[in-house]
This record gives C-alpha cells, structure tokens and sequence, in this order.
C-alpha cells in the first residue's frame, strides 16, 4: 500500500494499527469510589471502555445517548466491560462531574480532574498508544493490557457498531461468519405463436410482454426470455401478453369457415386452433363463435369476448389430455430449486384458425 492510500485509510477510518500494553493507574471517581485498573478490572478479566470528554463538548454530549445505549448492552457494568468517563479539561473536578452526572442521568461512573484522569489522559495522547483524535476519544483496554484508540468517522450515531466490534474483539468474541451468498436460479423459455415459431413483433404493431409475478416482479419483452438470479424457495408464475391490441390480425372469413365446417365434424382441428376457435372463451366451438367473428369482421363489434390473445404453457399443449374447456393461462412454479430452462408458452390470436 503506498504511503496516499494509508494516509486516506487513516483519515477514513481512523483506529490504532497497533496495540501497546497501558500502565497500572488508579484513579477515584465522582462517587467517591477507588479504582485500580488492573486489580478491578484487568486482572478480572474485564474490558476497560473509556470515553475521554469533558464537560463542555459537544460532540461527547451529542454521543451521550448511544454511549448509554452501549452500557447497557454490554451489561451496564455488571458484566465483562466496564464504561467511563474521562475529562480532559483541569475544569472539570469531581465534583462538577458528579453534578453533570445527575443532570444527565448518566449510569457510569465519571472521573474529574482531581480524580486522575489528567494523567492517563497525558499517557494516552502521547503517541505511544496511536493517535488520539481530541475530544471524544476512546481507549479500549483489553485484559492483557493493551489499549486500542479509535474514534469513528462519521455522526454519532454511526459510532456503536464500530465500537461494539472492538469491544468484542476485546473480549475475544469472534464475529460471525458472513452469511453465503444468496442460491438463486434462471428460468428461461420461449413465447411461440400458434403454429410454434417464436413470436415475433410484427409490422402491424404486434408486441409481447413477458412478466414473472408472485414472490418477485419482473418483466421483459426479449423472446426468448431469461429471468436471471431469482432466489431460491420463491413461488412465481410466468405470464405472457400481447403488448398491442391487434384485433383483427390474422382474422378471415375462412376462419368463419374451419369453426363451421368443425361444427359440422367436416374437419379435425389441432388443440392450438381450437384454443383459437373458441372466441367467446365457453370451453367449446360453438355458433356464438361464429356470431362472434362475423360481428368483428363486418365492424359490428370492435372487440371479441375473451381478448385478442390467451396465453398457455407448452406442457398444457403438449398434454394428449388437454381440452379447451381447461386452459391454463400461466405456468406456475412453487418452490424454486433448480434452473429452469424451456420454460415455454404459446401466445395464440384468438379467432386465427387458418394460421
């Protein structure tokens, strides 16, 4: 690393890159109570947490809240880590901590200038420790000594999971790993017309539409079509839809014809043409059908029952059991857990038999 990139790392993210082991000191709070760093805390295995401030400072007070916040997280003293303030200003005795204290309901202890914390304040902005960054400051001490200064980039309320995360490396907590990526799948397919081509935009306006919905939304207009990176587990259908209402596209007299001549048992039509053929959306080829594209086709009527268009998955068509009294209008997939490939509808114009 060149000498800019440490120099913008520091000044991102300033913590010690090195630990020295800190001195025994004792010091009496504003309660009157004595303490021994190592006798009361080190030696006990605790985590020293250490905020130095003083009275008047603003961003220590702007910290106050998430400090009590991080007190009492990690037991409020009755556990492995205790918590203090530390001033850094001669004008700042015990007794105006203790007033501060009360004013500000703060539940650790804090110690003045006549209550030696001048002193470790002069050890710990020596240099020896890393860089002290001003008011506030803090010092984690771990139980074998060594004393790390941080002070997070960022507002105050930013502060405690980076705090958090050196206490816990203090405490010789490991984090957790981070979570494996996420299992996702593609699913992937074809939109074919009825005569099993794909399905094209045509000249006369003719467009597709191609949606995944259910757990997640996504939508595309490529054929053939691929959504990527779903995860895994979703429930989701595919649907795909005319983008254009063309609605005599393909439509002729003839097709008039083939209904009839159907009806009439004349002829055999494919699963496709009477998916086509059933206009009015009944399950069967009637004379409404008929009806129905004879009113289109003289401008009686500018629309047809059932839309332009019906949707259905290859598998439905392919299926010899399949009639058109059960059309399927989406493939439906549950539980995803694979990728999924061929995935393939048919988009058939309604009322184009003879395609």
């Amino acid at each position: 690393m060149n000498k800019i990139s440490l120099t913008l790392l520091i000044f991102i993210f300033p913590l010690l890159l090195f630990s020295q082991v800190t001195p025994d000191f004792s010091f009496n709070d504003s309660d009157g109570i004595n303490h021994e760093l190592y006798a009361d805390y080190l030696n006990q295995d605790k985590v020293v947490f250490i905020e130095f401030m003083f009275i008047a400072c603003p961003p220590c007070k702007a910290y106050l809240p998430y400090m009590k916040d991080l007190y009492a997280e990690y037991g409020s003293g009755n556990e492995d880590v205790e918590f203090f303030h530390f001033t850094t200003s001669f004008s700042d005795p015990n007794s105006d901590m203790a007033d501060y204290k009360i004013e500000e309901s703060i539940p650790f202890p804090m110690v003045g200038s006549d209550g030696s914390s001048i002193p470790t304040f002069n050890e710990y902005k020596s240099g020896t420790y890393g860089t002290f960054f001003g008011t506030p400051t803090f010092a984690i001490i771990k139980p074998n000594g060594e004393v790390t200064l941080a002070r997070p980039p960022g507002d105050q309320s930013t502060w405690n999971p980076v705090l958090r995360d050196l206490i816990d490396e203090a405490l010789g907590i490991q984090p957790p790993p981070p979570p494996p990526p996420p299992v996702t799948y593609n699913i992937s397919g074809t939109i074919l017309d009825a005569a099993g081509a794909a399905f094209e935009t045509s000249a006369s306006g003719d467009g597709l539409i191609i949606k995944l919905s259910g757990d997640t939304t996504l939508t595309t207009t490529d054929n053939p079509f691929t959504f990527e990176n779903i995860p895994e587990g979703m429930n989701v259908e595919i649907i795909a839809e005319s983008a254009s209402d063309q609605i005599l596209a393909g439509i002729t007299t003839f097709d008039i014809v083939m209904i009839s001549q159907y009806i009439l048992g004349s002829i055999d039509l494919s699963l496709n043409q009477k998916i086509a053929g059933d206009v009015n959306c009944s399950g069967s080829l009637s004379t409404f059908d008929i009806i129905n594209l004879r009113q289109l086709i003289l401008y009686i009527e500018n629309n047809l029952p059932c839309g332009s268009y019906k949707a259905v998955p290859a598998s439905f068509i392919a299926d010899p059991n399949s009639t058109i009294d059960a059309i399927e209008s989406q493939i439906s997939i549950t539980n995803l857990d694979s990728d999924l490939n061929n995935q393939n509808m048919f988009l058939i114009k309604v009322g184009n038999i003879n395609y």
